[in-house]
């Protein structure tokens, strides 16, 4: 048994300038230590004496490319693991942000356009990257902004698929450049052959008005057992947990962050009974409602969901106060759906405000509110 850890890290490898990133995946056994093969090896100059050529030993292996630090220096290099699973096969399979092509960072990348989303596999045994294994994801429209995927799971189901949720800048269809709004983000679900041959997706956030559209995302996504809870069953789904940033004019709680849930069957297509209005995400190719929101008067984010027997357990945090307080109600009440957040505790003291830790159940059926 191991523990895989993949984040990001500034080093000497693909070292543009004290910006860069680079992916950075460290296999430990239990007892934490670095588990044979899995180092890197890579000479640079000694920062004491640049006349000095040293070799150095990092921890883990890094993924990334140092193309454009000679043709220009300050160029910023942001290559980053999100999160990583094993699949089927029992190789790693990584997900997070490229880029520019070059080295480990396979063609395709938008780049100068901020980053694009990135998938790679490895081998268990070394932390190469597999041959043919490696691709990044962008939508290549002229609209292009910061992409990244943010959470991997793999479909209980064969033929085994690798499910992708992110946030995608370039899937706004018309940001109001002129306006000096926009890009807005947008949920991007991706479902890709383990082979890493054609993929299908879906997006949700979108909406024709460009008014009514704001940040969405997604920062987890899980595997759902829609049959014995527990028992993977063909056609399970999936459950999807971010944020939406309605404007001013819609939304359930206002114009803050909410958390947003959309629940998927297995070809990332939404329910329509989970779902409520207020919400204002939309399945781009229906143009049609999608999700749950939950949240109150300010800033709700989720970042991690799991199931339970009946219904779903949300987590992340929340700047909203009690909606029982008489200054909150009085808003809540104005809402089309009740605040959901039962408290806070910058509650006796309205400044300065504060983030908590937020944990909300949820209907399983309809993704309504159970408690919090």
């Amino acid at each position: 048994m191991y523990l895989i850890i993949c984040v990001s890290s500034q080093n000497y490898h693909f070292k543009i300038d004290s910006f860069s990133n680079d992916a950075w995946v460290v296999k430990l056994d239990l007892n934490g230590a670095t588990v044979t093969g899995w180092t890197s090896q890579w000479n640079t100059h000694d920062p004491t004496n640049p006349n000095n050529v040293i070799t150095i030993y990092p921890v883990g292996k890094f993924y990334g490319s140092r193309q454009g630090v000679f043709a220009n220096p300050t160029d910023i290099g942001e290559d980053i693991a999100k999160n990583i699973k094993v699949d089927h096969d029992g190789n790693y399979v990584v997900v997070g942000q490229a880029w520019k092509s070059g080295d480990d960072v396979p063609s395709g990348t938008q780049y100068p356009h901020d980053g694009d989303i990135w998938v790679f596999k490895l081998d268990p045994s070394s932390g190469n990257i597999l041959t043919g294994k490696n691709a990044v994801y962008v939508q290549s429209g002229v609209h292009r902004g910061n992409d990244y995927a943010t959470s991997v799971v793999v479909d209980c189901n064969s033929p085994y698929d690798y499910v992708i949720s992110s946030f995608c800048k370039s899937c706004d269809p018309n940001p109001l450049w002129y306006t000096g709004l926009g890009p807005w983000q947008q949920m991007w679900l991706l479902k890709i052959p383990s082979d890493f041959s054609s993929y299908s997706d879906e997006q949700y956030g979108w909406n024709a008005n460009d008014f009514d559209k704001w940040d969405y995302g997604s920062f987890n996504i899980t595997q759902l057992f829609e049959g014995t809870f527990g028992t993977c069953t063909s056609g399970d789904g999936f459950l999807s947990l971010g944020v939406q940033h309605p404007t001013s004019l819609v939304g359930c709680f206002g114009s803050n962050h909410d958390f947003l849930a959309v629940k998927t069957n297995n070809s990332l297509v939404n329910y329509s009974n989970f779902n409520t209005p207020c919400t204002n995400a939309k399945r781009k190719s229906t143009n049609t409602n999608a999700g749950v929101a939950h949240g109150g008067r300010y800033g709700d984010t989720g970042l991690s969901a799991v199931q339970t027997c009946n219904g779903y357990i949300l987590a992340g945090f929340s700047t909203s106060n009690y909606k029982d307080d008489p200054n909150q109600k009085t808003f809540c009440d104005n809402l089309p759906y009740d605040c959901d957040v039962s408290c806070n505790h910058y509650d006796c003291d309205a400044d300065p405000q504060t983030s908590d830790i937020w944990i909300v159940m949820v209907d399983g059926t309809d993704g309504s509110y159970l408690w919090d």
